[in-house]
């Protein structure tokens, strides 16, 4: 393992000089000195390599901390000393996670190969098992929600489905596509692409639109590993599509959000897919602010972990968050974390899992293995949206992970190792 020892110790200085602040009390008008510090340290740790987890949890995370300090909705208030401490402490433990960096150069004796012809099948049987199921859940449902909602009522998509099986549909179609993106990367055969489409149009008709997002981030993921990393410009365009894509989607459901996230007079000339940027920001952090400043918080409940829980089985919380705004249901990373198992809870999950996803990218980056390759972008995904929800203990997005295990195991075999891995047929 190697270290980034200059970025290290300006992470250590962060840490120390926000372990200080908390115990003296965080000031929130220390917090943009801090950002401006901690950004500093983003750049010198983790520069312009859009594809480490690291760069993916802190962008997201200054993006919204720098919203957090800014006055540009009637909702804008200080923060509470322990939320403001809470995000730049997190931003800090992940710039010290992303200073160091796994060796690469072992040489196993033995690698797995995957068949893409068994690939293949098996996902073609997957995809079937997954349209059925489908067909149960509109049979049970009685309605498809965008045909409903095309229709003249509402999509009533968050009613749909059988409960737990939905959940487990989902994440079966999140592997399945997520497969297919791979196998067409690593052989071009169309089959894959009539697979992926599949699963996509199910997503469309049953208005998944977080499906949609998790699916998308992750074959992008899986493309630019195997294609290599576009020009930064080109992704900065490729987000800007992407955001405007999701407010247009965001009007026809919600309807204006520029009244909805209370945008002052004078800041409305902020263009409409920027104001959704900041909403989902902002409000996750004034819900987070709300929950954590609870005089009984945390709460020690478990309530964190019930998300991995079926929900036919999962126990009813003692704690919930408390929403600045009713229409942004959002909560992000912290507010799940802190507010049950506070400042040792959120340490452990935010080294466990960065480490985990960092030595996942350094390893598929270099052989770009189908069972790593696609638990990486799965986790990948998880940090990159941990400002939302904290995905890294959502079934319906991490179980992905079992079926890549299923597909790896069915659908590969041990050969000796070699210099390189041969892309054509897809190590495992």
């Amino acid at each position: 393992m190697t270290v980034n020892a200059f970025g290290l110790l300006l992470s250590v200085a962060n840490l120390a000089c926000i372990g200080i602040l908390s115990y003296l009390g965080l000031s929130y008008t220390y917090t943009v000195p801090i950002l401006i510090s901690l950004l500093i340290n983003f750049l010198v740790v983790v520069r312009t390599d859009y594809l480490h987890p690291v760069f993916a949890y802190c962008a997201t995370w200054l993006v919204v901390s720098f919203f957090a300090v800014s006055e540009i909705s009637r909702y804008s208030r200080p923060l509470g000393n322990v939320a403001a401490s809470y995000l730049v402490y997190g931003i800090a433990l992940a710039l010290a996670i992303g200073s160091f960096r796994p060796r690469t150069d072992r040489k196993p004796t033995t690698r797995h190969v995957l068949s893409i012809p068994r690939l293949e099948l098996t996902l073609s049987y997957a995809t079937l098992i997954y349209l059925c199921v489908t067909t149960i859940e509109i049979a049970v449902s009685g309605y498809i929600p965008l045909l409903q909602g095309l229709s003249g009522g509402g999509t009533d998509y968050l009613d749909f489905g059988i409960r737990s099986v939905h959940g487990l549909a989902n994440a079966m179609g999140c592997a399945i596509f997520t497969a297919s993106v791979y196998g067409y990367v690593v052989s071009k055969r169309r089959s894959f692409l009539y697979m992926a489409g599949l699963i996509f149009l199910c997503f469309i008709l049953l208005v998944t639109r977080q499906n949609v997002i998790t699916l998308t981030m992750q074959s992008i993921v899986i493309y630019f590993l195997y294609a290599g990393r576009a020009r930064i410009y080109k992704i900065v365009i490729l987000a800007c599509c992407g955001l405007t894509l999701f407010s247009v989607a965001g009007e026809l459901r919600s309807g204006d959000i520029t009244e909805l996230a209370g945008i002052k007079e004078e800041y409305k000339w902020i263009p409409t897919p920027s104001v959704w940027l900041y909403a989902y920001s902002y409000f996750t952090v004034l819900n987070f602010d709300n929950t954590i400043s609870q005089p009984q918080a945390p709460f020690f409940d478990g309530s964190s972990l019930s998300t991995i829980i079926p929900s036919q089985f999962r126990p009813k919380s003692t704690s919930e968050k408390i929403l600045e705004v009713s229409n942004f249901n959002v909560s992000g990373f912290y507010t799940s974390a802190a507010t049950d198992g506070g400042f040792f809870e959120v340490t452990f999950l935010l080294v466990f899992f960065l480490f985990l996803t960092q030595n996942l990218y350094f390893s598929a980056r270099t052989e770009f293995t189908f069972f790593k390759t696609c638990t990486f972008a799965t986790l990948y995904f998880c940090a990159l949206f941990a400002f939302f929800v904290n995905f890294w203990l959502y079934l319906p997005v991490v179980f992905q992970i079992f079926f890549f295990w299923i597909f790896s195991r069915s659908c590969s075999y041990t050969v000796p190792a070699s210099p390189r891995p041969d892309l054509a047929n897809g190590g495992t």
